[in-house]
């Protein structure tokens, strides 16, 4: 059984999912995929995720922290 993981700024329950690599050759915007990747996806041939959340990230200026974060 799969132990939850807590987000450690809300103290809530994180949902699990995946970043595809494309690696189409071209630079994409990342996208979020709610649950675990099939066959298919793993290869490049789509996901069936039921939800895509396009992936922003964040840097400090002053000490370089990055955040991601699929809003």
């Amino acid at each position: 059984m799969e132990k939850s993981v807590i987000c450690p700024d809300c103290n809530v329950e994180m949902e699990r999912g995946y970043i595809p690599d494309t690696m189409a050759g071209d630079w994409q915007q990342p996208v979020w995929c709610e649950g675990l990747p099939t066959l298919g996806s793993l290869f490049g041939m789509g996901h069936k995720a039921s939800k895509l959340h396009t992936v922003m990230g964040f840097r400090c200026a002053s000490c370089g922290l990055l955040r991601f974060y699929a809003p």
